[in-house]
This record gives C-alpha cells, structure tokens and sequence, in this order.
C-alpha cells in the first residue's frame, strides 16, 4: 500500500493499523459470513465513514487560524482512522 501509492516508509505502521482495522469490519466465511467485530459486540458495524487509503483529503482550517481570502481547507493524504475519536489521520505532505 505505501509504494501503490508513493507514502514514505515511515508510515508503515499506518498501513497496519488501517489493515487490521479493515480485517475486523468485513465477514469471514470462518465465522459464518459475519465480522469479528459483530461476533465480539452483537450489532453490524458501520462502514459508512471508510475511505481509499493514500487518497486525497482536506482538512478543515478553523476561522479563527485564518484571515478573509484565505483558503477554507488544506490538502493532505488520507492515512487512517483515529484509535480515540470518529477522526481521520490526515498527511500534510
């Protein structure tokens, strides 16, 4: 995933994270087609909020960091999930 898409090493465990993360959400024929997630907590999990690995993403500048003509948002590289808070972990490259 970090050479597809040109992400330094650095971030390798980025990619781990995100890929576990990814494991424990979708089914798995050895648990008859369910998620572990769904085995572990008894309700299907969510995945309206997944998103392509390295693709583009903007983050938000608050108005109170920003003056009248500046921009609204930054591109970055979208890298992960946040283990805390419904965040995303965003790369200002």
């Amino acid at each position: 995933m970090l050479h597809a898409k040109s992400i330094p090493q650095e971030f390798w465990a980025e990619v781990i994270s995100i890929a576990v993360y990814t494991l424990n959400i979708v089914g798995t024929r050895t648990l008859d087609n369910i998620t572990p997630s769904q085995a572990w907590c008894g309700r299907k999990p969510d995945v309206s909020h997944f998103h392509i690995f390295g693709s583009s993403a903007y983050l938000h500048i608050p108005k109170t960091l920003r003056t009248k003509l500046d921009a609204k948002g930054k591109l970055c590289v979208f890298i992960g999930y946040c283990t805390d808070s419904k965040a995303y972990r965003l790369w200002d490259f």
